[in-house]
């Protein structure tokens, strides 16, 4: 969806400017959408890319920021050795 792609690099400041994006006009949630809609982060993204002479090994994991610190959700490894 457009809407993904168009994110500002520094996140949507309001919830207002989310459902402002062009791809969403039109759309009339109900309250109880609007209530739920949130712009905090609860995700983030680790790339981390290693080199050692002629190889390389690429990591990417994702983390929840969760009350007891960041749990780690996903990780991929990506190897060139």
């Amino acid at each position: 969806m457009r809407v993904l792609a168009d994110v500002p690099a520094t996140g949507w400041q309001t919830p207002s400017d989310f459902w402002g994006h062009p791809s969403l006009v039109g759309l009339l949630p109900g309250s109880d959408v609007l209530e739920q809609t949130s712009v905090t982060s609860r995700y983030f993204t680790l790339h981390v890319k290693v080199s050692v002479g002629t190889g390389e090994i690429e990591q990417t994991s994702l983390f929840e920021a969760a009350a007891t610190g960041p749990q780690l959700a996903a990780r991929t490894w990506q190897d060139q050795l």
